[in-house]
């Protein structure tokens, strides 16, 4: 039985520390290699900063982003960087791996009123607050064949039909000699366009280009840092300590049963924030038994269900369903079950059908593993489990 507890569960990205002389790249939906972590000393203080490449210049980067400032800042490599969050020491311990890092949630009203100034979750309600709707820092994919070595470089603007008072993007579409390609470079950022904005040649009324700007998403760039991450992985921990229930399931030699619950809510698509429970069905029987784990049982009003049993106490009985697309409940209180070859019997006085106990989510993962292992009755458990919705 995995208990879940609140701050149990953290979206989570692959770990991507800043490496000097790494080439990183413009933010854009399609990008895979464009943020970093960060460890640097502000005020003295160590943080773990996490930053999004809104404009590369396709050249190594020599300067680290640095100083977890709310408006995005330049370094003199000519990189672009925006501030997206700090990992705190509680989420660092619990979700910060070699492989990994977390993402917290979108700070959500609901919550202003109790932050702390100067705590990481301040701090990026700030930045939420701050960020800038429609900004533009670069294009798509520019074709290699758009220019060859004898073309004069091309200046370029953007334009938003629905927005005649936005700052204007500028920058220019050149051929990069060391690539062999034609390449972008950023002259002006723009602000406050819409997703219909359009790549015109020259001038604001100069013929439309073929190619794509970048229009920051949802609120803007540093306004939704899971969003922007596209944090589809979900981390969770795991703490098992052998007392009150869960004492059965702590002794001696046992088979591993996994039964992972997916921790979104299906409504708000937020993270679940209070303790759940993952856990196998058992039943209470009315005096001693004789069944034993991997004894495969039935009950008499089950029809052709099976199931496994995994662990016993006394008077109880833990199982999982062999077969996959059975209806719960399986077994009920007043129940006969026996084993397959019927030597076996006992009444069940309760059962306990509670696979998962949380509203709006579903079981998603029921792995039972045939590897046995072997668990002290003191021992404390501590598992990770990385999830993909």
């Amino acid at each position: 039985m995995h208990r879940i507890l609140a701050g149990g569960v953290s979206r989570v990205v692959p770990r991507v520390n800043w490496v000097r002389n790494n080439t990183y790249e413009s933010w854009s939906d399609t990008a895979t290699n464009y943020y970093v972590l960060v460890r640097e000393f502000i005020s003295g203080v160590p943080q773990l900063n996490v930053y999004k490449c809104l404009y590369s210049p396709g050249t190594p980067s020599i300067n680290p982003p640095t100083g977890g400032f709310t408006a995005p800042t330049r370094t003199a490599d000519g990189y672009y960087w925006q501030f997206l969050y700090t990992i705190d020491n509680s989420s660092a311990i619990r979700f910060l791996t070699e492989d990994w890092m977390p993402v917290p949630e979108k700070v959500q009203q609901s919550e202003v009123a109790s932050l702390t100034r100067g705590t990481a979750r301040y701090r990026q309600w700030v930045l939420q607050q701050n960020a800038q709707r429609g900004t533009i820092y670069s294009i798509g994919e520019v074709s290699s064949d758009f220019l060859d070595s004898d073309s004069d470089a091309i200046n370029i603007f953007a334009v938003s039909g629905n927005d005649s008072e936005a700052t204007t993007f500028t920058g220019s579409i050149f051929w990069d000699s060391s690539r062999q390609r034609s390449s972008f470079r950023l002259t002006q950022p723009g602000v406050g366009y819409t997703n219909d904005a359009r790549i015109h040649r020259d001038s604001v009324d100069g013929p439309t280009l073929s190619v794509r700007p970048n229009v920051s998403p949802g609120f803007g760039h540093g306004g939704d840092a899971p969003l922007e991450l596209n944090a589809q992985n979900l981390m969770l921990v795991v703490r098992n300590v052998p007392q009150g229930d869960f004492l059965p399931l702590a002794t001696n030699e046992f088979k591993m049963v996994n039964l992972v619950l997916n921790p979104i809510d299906r409504i708000t698509n937020n993270l679940a924030q209070n303790d759940f429970y993952i856990a196998c069905r058992y039943f209470d029987t009315d005096g001693p038994h004789e069944f034993r784990e991997n004894d495969r049982i039935k009950s008499g009003m089950s029809g052709e269900s099976e199931a496994i049993v995994v662990a016993v106490s006394s008077r109880r009985v833990y199982y999982v369903i062999d077969k996959e697309n059975q209806e719960a409940p399986f077994i009920n209180d007043s129940d006969t079950v026996y084993s397959l070859d019927e030597s076996k019997s006992v009444v069940v006085r309760r059962s306990y059908n509670r696979q998962v106990i949380f509203d709006s989510h579903e079981t998603i993962v029921a792995d039972f593993k045939l590897a046995n292992t072997t668990r002290s009755q003191d021992q404390i458990e501590s598992l990770n489990f990385i999830l993909k919705f």
